[in-house]
């Protein structure tokens, strides 16, 4: 739930009802305490289960290759899956699904200028904030092992003074 974290304060803090999938209860409750309305848990090779209702938008955060046909199926008519994190491989994907409900595919790793002045703008207005696990610089090797281990929630941050 890394870059997800943020991205669910802000569609829920904007008016939006707001799925997370993910992979444990933990991440789900968290999700919950963040404005999701409804979280899915996808067990380890398996297909995800369909969610209450289709999506307008689905945005995918994971930097991993997923079951991209299931989640697809989930859009709505006109809807789009936007990738912001970068899969390990390749998209494959039948057409079918996308051209018989007008479903499209957008990609984006960051925003302009204007866009990051009014996302932090609305951060502040909403107090979206990120979650960091702060360390001592002297402390720098913990941290690297901590997010080497993915023990980290959800950013680490080395700091001169803590």
């Amino acid at each position: 739930m890394g870059g997800c974290q943020l991205a669910v304060q802000f569609a829920s803090k904007l008016g939006n009802r707001v799925t997370v999938f993910t992979t444990s209860q933990d991440k789900a409750e968290f999700a919950h305490e963040l404005g999701a309305k409804e979280t899915v848990i996808v067990e380890k090779n398996q297909a995800p289960s369909a969610p209450s209702q289709p999506f307008n938008i689905l945005l995918s955060t994971v930097p991993v290759s997923i079951d991209w046909e299931s989640y697809v199926n989930f859009l709505d008519s006109d809807g789009t899956l936007t990738i912001v994190g970068v899969p390990d491989a390749p998209l494959t994907l039948p057409l079918f699904p996308l051209i018989m409900k007008r479903r499209r595919i957008l990609g984006s790793l960051i925003g302009g200028r204007a866009m990051m002045q009014e996302m932090l703008s609305v951060a502040d207005r909403y107090h979206i904030e990120p979650q960091v696990e702060i360390f001592p610089m002297e402390k720098a090797q913990e941290a690297l092992e901590k997010v080497r281990n993915n023990q980290v929630r959800y950013r680490a941050v080395l700091s001169h003074q803590v």
